[in-house]
């Protein structure tokens, strides 16, 4: 399968990128916007990690009101396999587990507030750790898969009830766009049809 990332570098950061351990891609990036393409041995399940590593406390710069000026990092901005591009919602959903420097986790213990050992909604690597991102060897399937928990998630933070007339609906645009009765299938009917191929009695 041909993997392909898209990384926008500040600061020269280090990058190493592996599929299932093996290693496609490590190197200082130098341009502003990389561009990383490979072909990968994939298995049933994968795991795709891409980490920055080697940034020390020294890196960061902060003016005399602790405020950065300048950081080494990397930004995540774009993972496709094969024709498929992962939508951005879906690449926020995984983990980055974070190194984090030794001053921070002592800071964090004397506030009696243990740091969590992996960051999510974040593709803006500013700290040494590693993102992690599992994919099957059905990547059609996958995709599908990843529009069926947009939708899901659209459904949970977008549906309304308008109390006069007692109708669900979704507001887009700025418009009020009425839910469908007549339509028998939901986001639970896709998702079967995805697993399954077929759509559960």
């Amino acid at each position: 399968m041909q993997i392909k990332i898209q990384i926008a570098a500040y600061n020269f950061p280090s990058i190493r990128i592996a599929v299932n351990g093996t290693v496609y891609f490590d190197s200082v990036l130098e341009n502003p916007s990389t561009t990383i393409e490979f072909d990968a041995d994939l298995n049933q399940n994968n795991s795709l990690t891409i980490e920055h590593y080697n940034k020390t406390n020294e890196d960061t710069l902060c003016d005399s009101h602790g405020k950065i000026i300048s950081d080494k990092a990397a930004e995540l901005t774009g993972i496709s396999f094969d024709k498929y591009n992962i939508p951005r919602n879906i690449m926020f959903k995984q983990p980055f587990n974070v190194q984090w420097p030794a001053n921070l986790i002592d800071d964090a213990k004397l506030r009696g507030e243990p740091l969590p050992n992996s960051l999510y909604n974040n593709l803006y690597f500013g700290f040494n750790g590693t993102y992690c991102f599992d994919f099957t060897n059905n990547i059609s399937k996958d995709y599908f898969y990843y529009f069926w928990q947009m939708e899901r998630d659209a459904n949970c933070n977008l549906q309304m009830v308008d109390e006069s007339s007692n109708t669900g609906y979704f507001e887009a645009y700025g418009l009020k766009l009425e839910i469908n009765k007549d339509f028998n299938y939901t986001i639970h009917d896709l998702k079967n049809i995805i697993e399954n191929q077929g759509i559960k009695s």
